[in-house]
């Protein structure tokens, strides 16, 4: 089975394929801390992939993609089958999702010693 990375991987090359036969030039900037993963004809493309077939099974909309709905350049594309010979790849648009519960992603930069309780360091 594979990892979330292979799988995320997978699904950023589908979808760069799929770009690059729409006639469109994409480029990949995942790396680049955008809330996207490719850039490709004017659209700015965040990919989620899944090894299965249900459009929104494990579908997280993380925080700097969340900011980035209002964008009308902005696109999600749900990649779906991912490693079988027959992926789907389904183009959308953010305000065709109805978010149910927004979950919002932080990465802890510094904590409270327990030393002392009052203070932060």
């Amino acid at each position: 089975m594979a990892t979330n990375k292979e799988t995320d991987e997978k699904a950023i090359d589908l979808v760069w394929n799929y770009e690059k036969q729409q006639g469109r030039t994409p480029e990949r900037i995942h790396d680049k801390d955008a809330g996207y993963d490719i850039y490709s004809g004017g659209r700015k493309i965040e990919v989620k992939g899944a090894g299965h077939g249900e459009v929104f099974k494990g579908f997280v909309i993380e925080e700097k993609q969340h900011a980035n709905f209002n964008d009308p350049d902005f696109w999600l594309y749900r990649v779906l089958k991912v490693s079988s010979d027959n992926p789907i790849i389904l183009p959308i648009r953010p305000n065709e999702i109805k978010l149910s519960t927004p979950q919002v992603r932080y990465n802890a930069t510094s904590f409270k010693d327990k030393a002392k309780p009052n203070k932060y360091t």
